[in-house]
């Protein structure tokens, strides 16, 4: 039996009467969209982008990394988005979230290469917040965002962000079954970035997300088709080296954390503390201020974190002893992966950002609103 995951009442605590009158004028269509409404391109200043744009074109930027948004605030009843699929391989839409006033809406996946989807017709006249999330990761291609239709739209303020490096664990791989078990479909079809455990641990710190994170990626060597490390991928706005370099300096997250290990398995110790310490001065050179947690994998069992966890610790005591001061180390205490190839479930990540969230409160690592 397909497993149901109730992802408003597990996300967060606003009145489930309110969510359910808006999904009732959700409607993912490209018909009627209203003439009496304007359309805001993308290029317009109110919209905030949050995550690995490509901006090369104003009026359509594009974005393959898992995890990044749009955000702008809408006012009126009316809204709908105008958004385009990459349709790689003529075979894979994308998966997204769009979320309205703070209330998880609809995942959904798109249905065609241009997408003009009607979010509501009959909401109150007030303003609305919108977040428009690409659920699944880079190498289902991109999503180009073109705009918006409503009667006015403004600027949301972008906020601190929180900078999360990872695996297939990172970007939400295999973990929301809510649609498609884990047998059917393709091996996309449980991605859910909204719902990973970096953008949920962001959210309740009132901080931006950003998923550098690549499935079956190692710091040593990698998995699954893989040839690229996340050192010779991370400065690329795909992750791959025959895309655009990406700013990584326009980003200042408070703070960076790390988790890889998993695909370089129990690689030898002397081999793995020297690729991240190599890694790390990379990091810092593009993030100057930011504090660091290395983590080890959520995923691993007994055997694997525990050589995970000596392995980072040597690496940050050789890092402070060189002079490095914002670093911590962080171990999770189990192992999480329910999901589709013993992946974590949507249920186990809410679990992975609050062990994480408790280590960042108890440490101070962070100055909270």
């Amino acid at each position: 039996m397909r497993k149901k995951i109730n992802l408003l009442t597990k996300f967060h605590p606003l009145h489930v009467f309110f969510a359910c009158v808006i999904m009732l004028f959700f409607a993912c269509s490209t018909d009627n969209v209203a003439k009496n409404h304007s359309f805001h391109s993308a290029k317009s200043a109110a919209f905030t982008y949050v995550g690995r744009f490509d901006f090369s074109d104003e009026n359509g930027p594009k974005v393959w990394a898992p995890g990044a948004y749009i955000k702008v605030d809408f006012h009126g009843s009316y809204c709908a988005i105008k958004i385009k699929d990459e349709n790689k391989f003529y075979t894979h839409y994308n998966y997204i979230h769009v979320v309205i006033d703070d209330t998880i809406i609809r995942r959904f996946k798109l249905s065609k290469t241009e997408n003009t989807i009607v979010i509501g017709k009959h909401f109150s006249q007030q303003k609305h917040h919108l977040i428009i999330c690409k659920d699944t990761e880079s190498d289902i291609g991109f999503i180009q965002f073109k705009g918006v239709y409503c009667r006015k739209i403004s600027k949301i303020k972008k906020r601190a962000a929180i900078e999360f490096i990872g695996d297939s664990i990172t970007c939400g791989n295999g973990s929301d079954l809510s649609r498609v078990n884990c047998e059917d479909g393709k091996w996309f079809d449980q991605h859910n970035a909204f719902m990973s455990y970096g953008a949920i641990l962001a959210r309740r710190l009132k901080r931006e997300w950003i998923l550098s994170s690549v499935s079956g990626i190692g710091l040593t060597r990698s998995c699954c088709g893989n040839e690229l490390t996340m050192p010779q991928c991370y400065q690329y706005i795909s992750f791959k080296p025959t895309s655009e370099l990406y700013p990584i300096k326009k980003e200042h997250p408070d703070i960076v954390c790390v988790t890889l290990g998993q695909n370089d398995g129990l690689q030898k110790a002397s081999i793995y503390v020297s690729a991240y310490l190599k890694f790390l001065a990379q990091l810092r050179k593009v993030h100057p201020t930011a504090q660091f947690i290395l983590c080890t994998s959520p995923m691993a069992k007994e055997k694997l974190r525990n050589h995970l966890k000596n392995c980072i610790q040597r690496v940050v005591k050789i890092a402070k002893n060189r002079g490095e001061q914002k670093l911590a180390m962080f171990s999770y205490s189990k192992t999480y992966g329910k999901g589709c190839l013993s992946h974590p479930t949507v249920e186990e990540h809410l679990k992975i950002a609050q062990e994480l969230l408790h280590f960042i409160k108890a440490k101070n690592l962070i100055q909270l609103n």
